[in-house]
């Protein structure tokens, strides 16, 4: 009895060391797989945010004349005779859905074609471990502002009301919105570049606002 016990015992031994082997092997597979999506998403992050794009006109864009928007009441910001371009002086952006109200507009007198995009601190956003990561890295001083949110190119004359977010900062901060504009005979020839510092403002549009420490503020109550 005594031996069988024994075998028994023996038997159950090398069962919960195969069984923990097998678990080990198992694990070990799912954490490779998980390196490898993690380098192919951070290597398209990379090349989303810091790499040269292909010019293609922003289907969102519509002409002026179409549009609602008062155009008078848009902050208006003029580079030079063959670009001016208007926009929100404040960016607010709808909570639930990351949609962020621009009103980027593209001056019929425009010669080129122009786009804006929007950056922030890294510090503002959820801290994306990859996206951390990444920036620490190619930019150890931090002093990179990140891409949340751009628009494609349009062509004088167009108005665009509203982009969804890539990444919905955790509070309202502020922000610095890149106007980019390039020859439309020749997209590789730069036609100028400006920035606007300005604030980003989160809110519901239920009467609640997300202040600069991410705490949620009614403003019917103030």
């Amino acid at each position: 009895m005594e031996k069988k016990n024994d075998l028994n015992q023996n038997i159950k031994k090398t069962n919960n060391g195969n069984l923990k082997l097998s678990q080990y092997k198992l694990n070990k597979i799912i954490m490779i797989i998980l390196l490898i999506l993690i380098v192919i998403i951070s290597v398209s992050k990379i090349v989303h945010y810091f790499c040269n794009e292909k010019v293609s006109y922003d289907k969102r864009a519509i002409n002026i004349s179409e549009s609602n928007v008062d155009i008078e009441k848009l902050y208006l910001m003029k580079f030079n005779s063959e670009l001016t371009v208007t926009s929100e002086e404040v960016i607010f952006v709808d909570f639930n859905n990351s949609e962020a109200s621009v009103n980027f507009t593209s001056a019929s007198s425009n010669k080129v074609l122009v786009r804006a995009e929007i950056f922030t601190n890294v510090s503002n956003l959820k801290q994306k471990p990859t996206k951390k990561f990444w920036t620490k890295l190619l930019y150890p001083e931090d002093k990179r502002l990140v891409r949340i949110g751009d628009t494609g190119w349009i062509e004088s004359g167009k108005i665009i009301e509203k982009i969804k977010l890539d990444e919905l900062p955790s509070k309202s901060c502020p922000i610095t919105i890149r106007f980019t504009a390039v020859n439309p005979a020749n997209t590789n020839i730069n036609a100028g570049m400006f920035s606007m510092n300005t604030d980003l403002v989160i809110v519901d549009y239920e009467g609640n606002m997300l202040d600069e420490d991410g705490v949620w503020k009614n403003l019917n109550s103030e």
